[in-house]
């Protein structure tokens, strides 16, 4: 156990590894495992309303879907009537919208929507989640996080008081330090293998949270909470918080 780290236990998709990925029983199951926060994905779709899901086509959910419209060209009543939990092995788990989820999980648990999408996509689906939390003071501590710097750059233009967290992944390119401070972030979220103690200590010089994706080894999650991290993204956070002896 690693008793000493005090560091978030951020549930990836809610608790993926615990109930079917970006569903309501998978916050459900996220809050009961103990989460200080919870991470989820966000699409605009073709009527402009926010969906919570990851991929861009539905290929992974349905036969053929690879080969079907991307989620912004369909309709949010498409998305919403599609049970996920079908295809992950829990039936009755629908892809619900944004506004649902803010209902469900306002003051109950931190937040961490990222928003999916690059081009135009992206940039209506930064509008739609300014739109649905500008104003809101129920949902205590929320970090918006993105691969993509426009998507970061438009949410510092219409919420600037909305903290903001660069994703960086092993196929992101730059520099990831640089990155989060060009666009005013307060947090750099960054996958597993780019972790190390340098970037680690350019982050603490910075000013900058530093937040790892995602781990599900128990060997992986005690070198992150040794080094200190100021978060772990897992699927297994019931795991997470036992190692963390809480």
């Amino acid at each position: 156990m690693s008793r000493d780290w005090r560091g978030e236990i951020v549930g990836h998709r809610g608790a993926a590894g615990l109930a079917p990925e970006n569903t309501l029983a998978s916050f459900e199951a996220a809050i009961e495992a103990g989460c200080d926060r919870v991470e989820f994905d966000l699409r605009v779709t073709a009527n402009r309303e926010l969906v919570v899901f990851h991929d861009a086509r539905l290929g992974r959910f349905v036969e053929g879907g690879d080969l079907q419209p991307a989620v912004f060209r369909r309709h949010s009543r498409e998305l919403t009537a599609l049970d996920v939990g079908e295809a992950l092995g829990r039936p009755g788990c629908p892809v619900p919208l944004f506004s649902e989820l803010l209902e469900a999980l306002a003051g109950r648990v931190a937040l961490n929507p990222e928003i999916k999408g690059s081009g135009a996509e992206g940039l209506v689906a930064a509008t739609r989640v300014a739109e649905a939390l500008g104003g809101r003071e129920d949902l205590g501590d929320c970090v918006l996080s993105s691969f993509q710097a426009p998507v970061l750059a438009e949410m510092r233009r219409l919420a600037p008081d909305l903290p903001r967290a660069l994703l960086f992944g092993r196929k992101s390119s730059g520099d990831p330090i640089a990155g989060a401070l060009r666009l005013e972030c307060t947090a750099l979220h960054v996958h597993r293998e780019l972790l190390d103690e340098e970037l680690f200590e350019a982050c603490r010089a910075e000013g900058l949270a530093l937040r790892v994706f995602t781990l599900n080894a128990e060997a992986d999650m005690m070198d992150a909470m040794r080094m200190g991290v100021d978060g772990i993204v897992t699927d297994r956070p019931d795991l997470l918080r036992e190692l963390a002896g809480r």
